[in-house]
C-alpha cells in the first residue's frame, strides 16, 4: 500500500540529512527515513569535531547544548613537517545536534518514518519502500552514510573507496584542546580528538587486521600517558576515500558519507556533509535539482579533487609539499593551503 507522495524523500537522519530536513521543511513536504530514530539518530564512535564556521545558518551546536568541548585548533602531521592552523571549533554531541535539527523540521511539518529504508530500480527509476509502504517523492536524497543505500543502485560499493577505521573513547583526558592527525604513510592515519572527560582515539588504513587496528591504538595511549585508561567505547568502521563523484543520478541525490564529501586528508565528514546539504536545500528553493551539481562542484568538488592529490603528496615525505601548491594554487602560500586542508 503506498503513502501520500511527499516532494522530498530524505533516507537518513544522520549529520547531512537532519540538516537538510531542517533546512527544506519550512518550505517543502517532507520526510526523512531514520532506522535509528530520535533516540539514537547520528550516533557514531568516531569523534564529531569541526571548526566552527561551518555552522553559519544554523541553530549553534552551544545553543542546542551539544558541544562536549571547544578546541582550539588542529596540528596535522605528515613524515616529519608538523602543521599548525589555530581557529575555534567544536567537538559535537552528534546524537543531540542531529535530533534536535530533526525536531525543528517535525515541528515545520516534517515527517519522520523510523524504519529501514529500502531500494530498487524498476524501469529505470529508483523505487523506495519503509515500514511496509512505498515511499513516492519527487526528488529522493541519500543521506544514509557508507551504506548508501539509494547511491549504490546506480554507482555500487567496492572495497576501494573505502578504508576501515578502529576507534576507542578512553577515560582520561588528552588536555591540549587540539585535534591531533597523523598521516603516518600512504595507507595510514592516525588521529586524537579531546572530549568531555575522555579521549577519541583513531586508526585509519586500508588493511583489515584487527591485530594491527589495536596494536595502533595501544601505542597512541601509551604515548599520551593513558594506557591504563578504560575503554568506553570501541567501534569499526567505513572511511569513505573515493574521489568525487557526480552526486545527482536523474532524481536521487548523494550527500554526506553516501556522496564521499569528506576532505580526504582529515577524513573529516561533519563540515562538508552540512554544506552539501545546505547548497542542496539553497538550489530547490531557487532553481530546483539541476543547479545542485554545479554548484557543489563550484564551491567543493573541485577543492577535494585537488586534495585528493595533494593528499598522495603529503604522505609521500620525500616529495616537497612546496610542489602541491605550485601545482595547485596559484599564490604558492603554504599557510593558506594547510589552513584549507584542515578546515574543509
Amino acid at each position: 500500500m503506498g503513502r501520500d507522495p511527499c516532494e522530498v524523500c530524505i533516507v537518513g537522519g544522520g549529520i547531512a540529512g537532519s540538516t537538510l530536513a531542517h533546512q527544506l521543511a519550512p518550505n517543502f513536504d517532507v520526510c526523512v527515513i531514520e532506522k535509528e530514530g530520535l533516540d539514537q539518530v547520528g550516533r557514531k564512535p568516531c569523534p564529531g569535531a569541526v571548526e566552527k564556521s561551518w555552522f553559519e545558518g544554523l541553530p549553534s551546536p552551544v545553543e542546542l547544548g551539544a558541544v562536549s568541548r571547544r578546541v582550539k585548533g588542529m596540528k596535522l602531521t605528515a613524515g616529519r613537517k608538523t602543521h599548525q592552523v589555530n581557529f575555534d571549533g567544536y567537538v559535537i554531541d552528534r546524537n543531540k545536534f542531529c535530533r534536535s535539527l530533526l525536531e525543528t523540521g517535525i515541528g515545520e511539518g516534517c515527517e519522520l518514518i523510523k524504519e529501514r529504508a529500502r531500494a530498487d530500480f524498476k524501469g529505470g527509476k529508483i523505487r523506495v519502500t519503509a515500514g511496509g509502504g512505498r515511499i513516492d517523492a519527487d526528488i529522493y536524497v541519500d543521506a544514509s552514510g557508507s551504506s548508501a543505500v539509494l547511491r549504490k543502485h546506480y554507482l555500487p560499493n567496492r572495497r576501494e573507496m573505502f578504508a576501515l577505521g578502529c576507534m576507542e573513547t578512553i577515560k582520561g583526558e588528552h588536555d591540549s584542546g587540539e585535534l591531533d592527525i597523523h598521516l603516518l604513510n600512504h595507507q595510514e592515519t592516525s588521529w586524537i580528538f579531546p572530549a568531555e572527560n575522555s579521549t577519541n582515539l583513531g586508526y585509519v588504513t586500508t588493511e583489515t587486521s584487527e591485530g594491527k587496528f589495536l596494536g595502533r591504538l595501544k601505542s597512541l595511549k601509551r604515548r599520551l600517558g593513558l594506557e591504563d585508561s578504560k575503554v568506553l567505547v570501541r567501534g569499526y568502521g567505513l572511511i569513505p576515500s573515493h574521489r568525487p563523484i557526480e552526486l545527482v543520478h536523474d532524481n536521487v541525490v548523494a550527500i554526506g558519507d553516501a556522496g564521499f564529501t569528506i576532505n580526504p586528508v582529515t577524513c573529516g565528514g561533519i563540515g562538508p556533509s552540512i554544506a552539501t546539504a545546505r547548497m542542496l536545500a539553497e538550489s530547490l528553493k531557487d532553481d530546483g535539482l539541476g543547479e545542485f551539481e554545479s554548484r557543489y562542484w563550484r564551491n567543493l568538488g573541485k577543492k577535494f579533487q585537488k586534495l585528493h592529490q595533494i593528499n598522495r603528496v603529503l604522505r609521500k615525505g620525500w616529495l616537497p609539499i612546496w610542489w602541491a601548491v605550485r601545482a595547485y594554487y596559484s599564490d604558492n602560500s603554504i599557510s593558506k593551503l594547510i589552513k584549507q586542508l584542515l578546515r574543509l
